[in-house]
């Protein structure tokens, strides 16, 4: 797939109990399954007697080495430092962090992660406190992160990364106009 054709793809429109049927094929779990908000693959919050999860369906057109570049990262962190707080992969019932859902719109990557409950950021107050904080979580990250490598997070074209930034500038009529001469200046 290029680049791009993550953000034109549909994203996945399963419904709740599709998706409690994968959970069960692929997990062995039960539970009640509502949807979260997501960018370009669709989510579920997952509560199971077993515990709370998140079970993620990526857009079909979504580059796996990406999805696999996210799930080493989660490890890495996990091994290095677990005291971050951050969600864990769930195996599924073959013991792969990655599972395939081949419905709608072509084959889907499926991933089940813990459910970190708390609330959004941008739904926060920004205080000085709450800044403190997320530096600190940052520079902790950051050690972290420090020797972490994978293929994927240095190919040309990735979006995400901050050195392509221009390749998004014909997306920035989509912006509010409010702000679009922000994005410009920028």
């Amino acid at each position: 797939m290029n680049r791009i054709s993550v953000f034109e793809q549909p994203k996945p429109r399963f419904t709740p109990e599709e998706a409690a049927g994968l959970l069960r094929r692929d997990y062995g779990l039960q539970g009640m399954l509502s949807e979260l908000v997501s960018e370009r693959d669709q989510n579920f919050l997952v509560e199971t007697p077993q515990g709370r999860f998140v079970l993620k369906i990526a857009n079909a057109a979504e580059d796996r080495s990406l999805l696999d570049l996210q799930n080493a990262a989660l490890r890495h962190l996990e091994t290095v430092e677990p005291s971050l707080g951050l969600p864990r992969l769930v195996p599924g019932r073959a013991g792969s962090h990655m599972t395939e859902w081949k419905a709608g719109s072509g084959p889907h990557a499926v991933r089940l992660l813990t459910y970190l409950p708390g609330q959004l950021f941008s739904a926060a107050p920004k205080t000085p406190a709450l800044l403190a904080s997320l530096g600190r979580l940052l520079g902790r990250f950051s050690h972290a992160m420090r020797g972490f490598g994978h293929p994927a997070a240095h190919r040309p074209g990735f979006l995400w990364n901050l050195d392509e930034v221009m390749a998004l500038k014909p997306w920035i009529e989509d912006i509010a106009s409010e702000q679009r001469s922000l994005v410009r200046r920028i």
